[in-house]
């Protein structure tokens, strides 16, 4: 079988905003996307149909996590994964220059960093 290999720093990165690169591979039932983020970089509350796994491998991010007046607050730095429900508001602050790695099921065609903002 061909095309089942990927090498994230062999790929072409997308820059949807300044300050965020991302690669990614869609699959049948999931997309695996990597992340580059810069500190300060930050996405405001918003939400899609697909359940997200982020996984950071480098650098911390903050993630305000729920609908308004029931909102948690995590950090999550290296090794920590933060699993977010479908449907569920989320906004994402780089506290560091941060690698992560995010898992989404279904595939998207676009993620909080790159959908259009309005």
């Amino acid at each position: 079988m061909q095309g089942l290999k990927s090498v994230f720093d062999e790929m072409e990165g997308l820059e949807p905003v300044p300050g965020a690169i991302l690669r990614r591979v869609k699959g049948e039932q999931a997309m695996i996307q990597h992340a580059i983020v810069a500190k300060g970089l930050s996405l405001p509350p918003h939400s899609h149909p697909n359940e997200q796994f982020t996984l950071v491998i480098l650098g911390r991010l903050r993630l305000t996590v729920g609908h308004p007046g029931e909102t948690t607050v995590y950090e999550i730095g290296p090794g920590d994964l933060l699993r977010l429900p479908g449907g569920v508001p989320h906004a994402i602050e780089a506290l560091e220059d941060t690698v992560a790695v995010d898992v989404f099921a279904p595939p998207s065609e676009v993620t909080g960093l790159d959908a259009p903002r309005g």
